[in-house]
């Protein structure tokens, strides 16, 4: 269950024949990844008309395969396709390179793939066939539903991307993960495909390239599409599967499957890739100091892999069965557990429907996913979540039918916007904007009188204090007006907390002057522990909760909430939806006042927000709303406005500020990031200065580690310090942060102690040891550290210090992230960006320093940005007054700063402001049919006639005696052969270009009937095995005719031409081939088909029928038939309950030859003339095209005249002989 992507050059470097190679071999004999050694199963992915256009044979041939990725036309050889450009390195000449990509999927869990390797062969091939499928599967429906190229719109001025009608790939199956250091030689097994994407064909013949973005963003749908179709395809074959979902963080991350009764030592023990992959990311995390993932960690990721085995398969089974003897599952156990699913399979499981327990789960699992962090998502985060939860518990298809039901019943709404909520979600915000308005419409409470205001006045001006400026004053005064309801919104720094307590003590001065001490309650509310008690701290109120405290306490009982109380919310911008719903009908049902304060220019909710901005926005209508915009923590005015400039979106002239000013730091990667960050804070000599993040945890430790190992050599932390149960450090002297809620424990006849809150900052002070008490210090090296003395900074309580043990939630304190930063102050630090730093996010880091900060970016070259040479002359520089080189390398700095900043802030335009739902949206009828809703566009526009065409009976039938001739021709240019002749067991011998017949039935991947025609294409070595032929059956089956076979030469009058052209039987149908689709019930349909419908399926009853009309295989693995009764188009699928009516043998073809006892010698086979028609084995409607089989016949007999000849002797091979067809 695995997706990779990547994007190969075939340019001087890298070779069209490297690339053929790779995906022709499974086995490598170096480790470069596009290089192995042994033939792997190939087909093309393309429908008939491509194949036909590029001239592709049903076998895939490597010189078209290396052609084509050339750019080249397979046949003709002309340059179809333009070359792009790519340079290596900056300042080297770019050179022309074809770009394909490369998708690789594994759907098949590592118990699937263990299970194979010890499969006997037919439980091989069919577990093979099944992934093959569900993966195929799945790309299909990419190349159908993504956009994957790019147009010009003359219009726009500009390109967009766009789906295209015709696309050409590769497929390879591959069984076999690379070598790894700890198993060298012997590989591990792995069933994944590789899907190498060609490009797109347009209708002059010309490739156009197909663009990687939209093939990374539909990664996931892609990945999760296959693994829940091969889950539930197994399922229903029989195998028993157990489904689990993974956690990360709390969160669920994926959902995963195995096949049970594998046993788990034995696929961890076969996971040596896996566990190898983890351990490159730990090194590379700490060679780098970031996250293994970008373009980066590719790069290094490819130069570690490892080669493909080079042993024989033979050899390769011997030893996986040796590893599964180890761990009590070798071949006995295997073959026991597929028997098991044999027996499974007679009870006919069927495919899970609408009604199942399967489908109420799935429904669960989506409406409790769907939102978790937005209000509004877009539709595509729908589609994939609907994938990846369909994983282990319906088929896709199934899944999507189901969401389609939930639109319709209203669980789901689809605004027209193209965004997605749930029922849940639209409640929790009514009842949140009806309590606010209740709030804003209630009687007010009596006004705090403007002598109480006045003389909090004066008592601030005779402590000292300073002033309110006339924003505060407007606050307070709203604030005290006796409404119900008023909401604050302040930029960063504006004095929200002093305000704050100046509403606080405008109340309890009116307390004071209340002749029957009726005052009211302030109670400070917020989300986080640690700023519920700043927030009390700095306001001076008389209570505080957090907002779950709160809703627990009246839930039980335990507080009652009254009309005197002043409910005092900060940070309300980070209140989530079902929080801020439960918190305001509390308040409106109590009739409390509320005033709450936030900033929509900072940091967002966790969960689905965007509540705060619609109800300050319904305050201000009601004149209960004001705005703090005098910024007093930053102190230089030109920074306040370069931060303004921010604020209100132009992010490029605040920055370029912070660049004017020698405040932007660039370099090369997040390693030498973290260690400039890192020497910045030791060169501020502030031990409160503050490096603020926003990437990833384990790129915070590095950060927190550098800092404190620079501390350690200058002395000023222990030589000692307490391993945590994180791994992190703590020495005496560092500066440590709680990252959770810490419960002190309580002793015996003693009150609980005070917790410690999530984000309290603290310093550690001492350390224990398991002989010693505290006071151990930096003096006592022998004993073991068992814990830690913290002294806690808590928000203007007294110090306490407490002994914590490696269990504690602790980390260093030297580098936060954002979300630990909001609201924090600091004198002098820096600020670090990352890929997906928002808007939100640089405002919120560049705001919490007075005396400056410093911004720490990746440096970005030039040339990302389109800057040419003559427009570095536009970057402000002094002319003359450097020397040349100087004066250029000035150039060239000032141009990447410039770039680097125009980056920062094209990234931080995707804003991460999280949007309410809002009284604008317009809600979409929910689709009622089960067709699903992922389908609704396309039943639209088919109900519109914008239809793709597809192929009639008439020309399918046309098409198939065309292709027939094509191939023929084709493929004895094609064939490949090791030898002149194959001699079978049974004394006869052929060659290429015959036809052989079966004695007896065979029970081969395809099973062959005795009798059964086929046409030689080339002879092979088997090496291990005995030598063989390929042969291709009626229906276009493919298969290895073995020495050992029942085969003889058919009589001279049978052509190829006409096994070829043979319609096939219901049993001689190829599965795999792209003109048919098989379904559950083992029947395999193609176009022409009668079929029946044995139950009531889309609209049509059962017993109705119809004729198929278009085998959609490569796109939505589906059929199309046109019902007989009103001519209507019914789409079908796998599961479709037909009944194929068998075909009635034509009048004018005689009975299959018999098998000849003699053992004629090709020698003694005289070709029928070319010019004649033998009266055997000639379709009905063969006439039409008596020409052109009259010719082929000229040239099958040509190719075994030619084959008769020995191999010493000078005459041209056939290939030579037939240039032109």
């Amino acid at each position: 269950m695995a997706f990779g992507h990547k994007p190969i050059h075939i340019g001087a470097d890298q070779p069209a024949a490297l690339i053929t190679a790779y995906l022709a071999n499974p086995q490598s004999t170096t480790s470069s990844y596009y290089a192995e050694n042994n033939k792997a199963f190939m087909r093309w992915v393309a429908n008939e008309h491509v194949r036909a256009q590029l001239g592709l044979a049903d076998q895939v041939n490597l010189r078209q395969v290396e052609a084509l990725l050339a750019g080249r036309h397979p046949v003709t050889g002309q340059q179809i396709r333009r070359p792009g450009w790519r340079r290596k390195a900056q300042g080297e000449p770019a050179e022309p390179v074809m770009t394909v990509h490369d998708v690789t999927l594994s759907p098949a869990p590592k118990s699937l793939s263990v299970l194979w390797a010890l499969a006997p062969l037919r439980w091989q091939r069919e577990i093979e066939l099944i992934v093959g499928q569900a993966a195929n599967s799945a790309i299909g429906r990419m190349f159908d539903r993504v956009p994957l190229v790019r147009e010009w719109v003359p219009e726009l001025n500009d390109s967009r991307h766009a789906l295209a009608e015709d696309y050409v790939a590769i497929q390879a199956f591959h069984t076999t993960a690379r070598l790894t250091r700890s198993k060298p030689g012997v590989p591990d097994p792995n069933l994944h495909l590789h899907t190498l994407i060609v490009g797109a064909l347009d209708t002059a013949g010309q490739i156009k390239a197909v663009d990687g973005l939209p093939i990374l963003q539909y990664r996931s749908e892609l990945d999760a599409e296959a693994s829940a179709r091969l889950a539930e395809e197994l399922r229903v074959r029989g195998f028993p599967i157990e489904r689990r979902i993974e956690y990360r963080n709390g969160q669920p991350y994926r959902v995963c499957w195995e096949i049970a009764g594998v046993p788990q030592s034995l696929v961890e023990a076969m996971s040596a890739r896996s566990r190898e992959v983890e351990e490159l990311k730990v090194i590379y995390r700490e060679q780098m100091q970031r996250e293994p993932e970008g373009p980066d960690w590719d790069q290094w990721f490819a130069e570690q892999r490892g080669a493909k085995s080079t042993r024989p398969p033979a050899e390769i089974k011997a030893a996986w069965e040796a590893e599964g003897d180890e761990h009590g599952f070798g071949p006995a156990e295997a073959l026991a557990l597929l028997n098991g699913v044999d027996s499974a399979v007679q009870a006919r499981p069927q495919y899970r429907d609408l009604a199942s327990p399967e489908a109420e789960q799935f429904r669960q699992e989506i409406l409790a996913e769907l939102n978790r962090e937005h209000a509004l998502v877009p539709v595509r985060k729908l589609a994939a979540l609907a994938q990846q939860r369909a994983i282990g518990l319906l088929e896709p298809n199934v899944a999507r039918r189901l969401v389609g039901r939930m639109f319709g019943a209203r669980d789901l709404l689809e605004s027209d916007r193209g965004e997605v909520t749930t029922l849940e979600v639209l409640a929790a915000e009514q009842r949140a904007m009806r309590a606010a308005q209740a709030l804003l419409e209630a009687a007010p409470e009596s006004a705090v009188s403007d002598t109480a205001l006045e003389a909090d006045a004066e008592r601030r001006r005779a402590e000292g204090q300073p002033p309110l400026d006339p924003e505060q004053q407007r606050v307070v005064r709203l604030a005290t007006s006796g409404r119900r309801f008023t909401s604050i919104t302040g930029w960063a720094g504006t004095g929200k907390g002093f305000t704050s307590a100046a509403i606080v003590a405008a109340f309890a001065g009116q307390l004071e002057r209340s002749f029957q001490h009726q005052g009211r309650r302030v109670i400070a509310l917020a989300l986080a522990g640690r700023t519920t008690m700043q927030f009390q701290a700095d306001s001076q109120a008389d209570e505080a909760r957090t907002l779950d405290g709160l809703h627990q306490q009246l839930l039980h009982g335990s507080l009652q909430l009254t009309a005197k109380d002043v409910l005092l919310l900060d940070e309300a911008g980070m209140v989530d939806h079902h929080r801020y719903a439960d918190f305001l009908e509390a308040a409106a049902e109590a009739n409390a006042s509320l005033v709450q304060i936030g900033d929509h220019k900072q940091l967002s909710p966790v969960g689905p927000g965007g509540l705060w901005r619609r109800t300050h926005e319904l305050a201000e209508k009601h004149g209960q709303a004001a705005e703090l915009t005098w910024v007093y923590r930053i102190r230089d005015p030109q920074e306040r406005a370069a931060t303004k400039e921010i604020r209100q979106g132009d992010l490029v002239k605040g920055l370029t500020w912070y660049r004017n000013q020698g405040r932007l730091q660039l370099y090369e990667n997040r390693a030498e990031l973290l260690h400039g960050m890192a020497a910045r804070w030791r060169d501020t000599a502030d031990p409160d200065a503050l490096m603020v993040l926003d990437t990833s945890n384990s790129e915070r430790d590095s950060l927190n580690r550098i800092i404190q190992r620079m501390r350690w050599e200058a002395g000023e932390v222990s030589d000692q310090g307490l391993l945590l149960a994180s791994q992190r450090e703590i020495r005496i002297g560092d500066r440590v942060l709680f990252n959770a809620i810490h419960q002190l424990e309580r002793k015996e006849g003693q009150p609980r102690p005070r917790r410690v809150e999530n984000g309290t900052p603290g310093t550690v002070v001492d350390l224990v040891s398991r002989e010693r008490a505290p006071g151990l210090g930096v003096r006592d090296t022998a004993s073991e550290i068992t814990g830690a003395v913290v002294e806690l900074e808590e928000p203007k309580r007294e110090a306490r210090q407490i002994i914590v043990d490696a269990t504690a939630p602790l980390e260093l304190a030297y580098g936060r992230h954002i979300v630990k930063g909001q609201g924090a102050s600091a004198n002098v630090g820096g600020i670090g960006t990352g890929l997906y730093t928002s808007r939100e996010q640089l405002y919120t880091m560049l705001t919490r320093y007075k005396n400056g900060v410093t911004i720490h970016a990746l440096r970005e070259h030039v040339e990302l940005l389109g800057l040419e040479p003559e427009q570095l002359d536009r970057l402000e520089l002094q002319a003359g007054d450097q020397e040349p080189a100087a004066d250029q390398a000035q150039r060239q700095q000032k141009a990447e700063e410039q770039a680097a900043l125009e980056t920062i802030a094209e990234r931080a335009e995707r804003s991460s402001e999280k949007q309410a739902i809002g009284e604008g949206a317009t809600w979409k009828e929910g689709p009622q049919q089960e067709t699903g809703w992922t389908e609704t566009a396309e039943i639209d526009s088919e109900k519109a006639g914008d239809r793709k065409p597809v192929y009639q009976v008439d020309q399918a039938q046309l098409w198939r005696q065309e292709r027939a001739q094509q191939q023929l021709q084709q493929r004895l240019l094609e064939r490949e052969s090791d030898m002149a002749s194959l001699h079978l067991f049974n004394e006869a011998e052929i060659r290429p270009g015959q036809v052989v017949q079966y004695a007896e039935a065979v029970n081969a991947e395809h099973p062959i009937a005795k009798g059964e025609l086929g046409v030689v294409w080339s002879l092979h070595r088997g090496g291990f095995t005995y030598d063989y032929a390929k042969v291709e059956l009626v229906g276009g089956r493919q298969v290895m005719l073995a020495q050992t076979d029942p085969a003889q030469l058919a009589p001279p009058e049978v052509k190829a031409v006409d096994v070829l052209q043979q319609q096939p039987t219901l049993v001689q149908r190829d599965p795999m081939s792209l003109s048919a689709l098989p379904l559950t019930n083992g029947q395999i349909l193609q176009a022409e088909d009668r079929v029946q419908l044995q139950e009531a399926y889309h609209q049509a009853e059962a017993g109705e029928w119809g004729t198929v009309v278009d085998v959609d295989r490569h796109g939505r693995n589906r059929a199309t038939m046109r019902m007989e009764r009103e001519g209507r188009l019914v789409d079908v699928y796998s599961g479709a309950p037909l009944r194929i009516q068998e075909p009635e043998p034509e009048a004018q073809e005689p009975p299959a030859p018999e098998i000849q006892e003699s053992t004629a010698q090709p020698d003694d086979v005289q070709p029928a003339p070319a010019a004649e028609k033998p009266a055997a084995r000639v379709p009905a409607h063969a006439g039409r095209l008596a020409n052109r089989e009259a010719a082929n016949q000229q040239l099958v007999a040509q190719a075994a005249e030619a084959a008769r000849a020995p191999e010493s002797s000078p005459q041209q091979s056939p290939q030579q002989q037939v240039v032109e067809p």
